[in-house]
């Protein structure tokens, strides 16, 4: 709104300064000659050409000061027209689909596609947020406020709430939509319901208590948290990691986040973790296949063909830009460090380049570790290999990171060991004769008593 108003006056200013020169006399301001840059000769005073240019010179002033002023009104217009946004909603003839018109935006419309009966009305939201109080905020971020909510039944539900309302805004809003009532998972925010006012959007979703994984990295010591042991990191890496495979391969539409970070994974009671924010989640093209699009996301978690493999803002996409921006995460948990540092010398080396020096020696690996992080010969073992995995996932061709399921099996056989106890000498019941005169063994099931 600020850099709108500062606008106009600058092009007030030009339209004084423009009428202020051509209302002082000819004869006695050069400021015509200065500003159009044209001065007639001598001769062409003689003929009366100079007359002519004069005159020319006023008329195009003229013009010019009428084109300004109308850019101007134009411009407050507009500016009118985005303060007062309005949103109207309406079902079609079919009941999945939602019709938005949105003034403010040149009449735009959109259509959401959604299934089964989620639309809830601003009413009942008001009254699970107690009208939006200020003690019921659980977090800020863009343009949306997220508030802790109940609901009649007694569900505990976050509302997202964006009031203020862009070509962008609504981009997310039907993203969020269109994947969630698509994809459902456990290691994937659920979808509730969603809501539109006159001027503002809204999203429902699963309350999760514990909040964002950002708050236990970064922030535990102002909250009053404790600092997360090694096994609860390795164990919500493997959740994001699944919640992510998922998305890219096992899902009937597959889809590419595009922000995975730390402040994008929420956590339960339980301390396991769910991906959510999909506002800038697009459909996976075929297998590896990429495509170009306009770069949007976070910093540090860029992969370098999304960040700057083509000009004007725009970045390759596939689900390897995924892979990088989790293999920034695993460094993250291993270190505790943010992924773009808050002073002016971290932020000059992205964790991703620091990290991979360090990893290199063996000393230096270990001052990177977490100091938080309690480390025996076990844990560190297991550290390391989820580091080396990270290094993996970061490389800087697309084609030699893993993908998420093979991801999801080294975490797997790190978090979730096989701890097989002694085999019994005897199989009750089962008799089986093994015959070792042949290449390949055969046995025979003799009995299955008790079946």
């Amino acid at each position: 709104m600020a850099k709108n108003v500062h606008f106009l006056l600058f092009l007030v200013s030009l339209v004084s300064v423009k009428t202020m020169v051509y209302a002082r006399p000819q004869p006695t301001s050069s400021l015509i000659d200065i500003n159009l840059s044209v001065a007639p000769s001598a001769a062409a005073v003689a003929t009366g050409g100079g007359w002519k240019w004069s005159t020319m010179a006023e008329l195009v002033g003229g013009v010019f000061v009428v084109f300004l002023m109308c850019l101007v009104g134009v411009c407050v217009y507009q500016l009118k027209r985005k303060c007062s946004t309005l949103i109207h909603p309406s079902h079609s003839d079919s009941c999945k689909e939602l019709k938005i018109k949105i003034d403010g935006f040149g009449g735009l419309d959109e259509t959401l596609t959604h299934e089964g009966n989620m639309v809830i009305s601003i009413h009942d939201l008001k009254k699970a947020t107690n009208n939006f109080s200020q003690d019921n905020i659980l977090g800020r971020g863009g343009s949306a406020t997220v508030y802790k909510g109940d609901l009649k039944d007694g569900t505990k539900v976050a509302v997202k709430r964006t009031e203020w309302i862009d070509k962008g805004g609504l981009d997310g809003f039907k993203s969020e939509v269109s994947v969630l009532t698509k994809v459902r998972h456990r290691h994937l925010v659920a979808l509730r319901a969603y809501s539109f006012d006159a001027n503002e959007m809204l999203l429902v979703y699963e309350y999760m208590p514990q909040g964002t994984l950002a708050r236990f990295l970064f922030d535990w010591k102002k909250h009053g948290l404790k600092p997360l042991e090694w096994r609860q990191r390795l164990m919500i890496a493997l959740d994001v990691a699944r919640g992510v495979e998922y998305l890219h391969c096992l899902a009937q539409q597959s889809f590419i986040h595009r922000d995975l970070k730390p402040c994008n994974i929420l956590l339960g009671d339980d301390m396991r973790a769910k991906v959510a924010d999909f506002g800038l989640a697009r459909p996976a093209p075929h297998g590896e296949d990429s495509f170009v699009t306009q770069v949007a996301g976070t910093f540090g978690y860029f992969a370098p063909e999304y960040a700057g493999s083509h000009p004007f803002l725009m970045g390759e996409v596939s689900t390897k830009i995924d892979v990088y921006s989790f293999g920034v995460i695993l460094m993250v948990l291993i270190t505790g460090r943010r992924a773009r540092g808050t002073t002016q010398q971290e932020e000059s080396v992205p964790l991703a380049k620091w990290f991979q020096q360090m990893y290199k020696d063996e000393v230096s690996f270990r001052k990177a570790i977490d100091p938080t992080v309690d480390l025996d010969e076990e844990t560190l073992a297991s550290v390391s290999a989820v580091a080396e995995l990270a290094a993996h996932c970061c490389a800087f061709k697309p084609h030699k990171r893993p993908n998420l399921s093979q991801v999801v099996n080294v975490l797997s056989y790190l978090a979730e060991p096989w701890n097989p106890s002694e085999p019994e000498t005897e199989l009750e019941g089962l008799d089986i004769d093994i015959n070792t005169d042949n290449d390949i063994d055969t046995g025979s099931f003799s009995s299955l008593d008790g079946r």
